[in-house]
């Protein structure tokens, strides 16, 4: 068990912002291309513990994919089906933890991919909610 200290918690892309823009494929239930979130030349081991995202009006499901490695031989480390939460003006939006924070070494590249049920490139809008390493303790 761990708990964090220092700087705790902090967002990628860097908050205050709506996201890193992450688009579907024109296709339904067909994953978009990659997306860079963090670059392979980061010097940080960190973990990842969620993710926000919001996507606009429409949406009745939708799934995230969150991989590590270089660009064309990307590994999954969490694939996510994503329940739909609407706001008045029925823009999708959520947050999901993961159970088991996923750990990143330092020097490994983070990119993400989205699907969803409709038959155009919908933006999804991703954070990152991710904690280094060396602001754990353990308990």
């Amino acid at each position: 068990m761990n708990k964090t200290f220092a700087d705790g918690y902090y967002l990628i892309p860097a908050g205050p912002s709506r996201g890193t823009v992450v688009a579907s494929s024109t296709s339904a239930d067909t994953y978009g291309s990659y997306v860079e979130m963090r670059a392979a030349a980061s010097s940080v081991a960190l973990y990842i513990a969620g993710f926000s995202f919001g996507a606009a009006a429409g949406l009745t499901y939708g799934q995230i994919v969150i991989a590590t490695g270089e660009s064309g031989s990307e590994s999954v480390v969490s694939e996510t089906r994503l329940a739909v939460a609407r706001d008045a003006n029925d823009q999708v939006f959520g947050f999901y933890s993961f159970v088991f924070p996923v750990p990143v070494p330092a020097n490994t590249r983070i990119a993400i991919k989205s699907a969803d049920n409709l038959a155009f490139a919908t933006s999804w809008y991703v954070s990152l909610h991710v904690v280094n390493e060396t602001n754990l303790l353990e308990l």
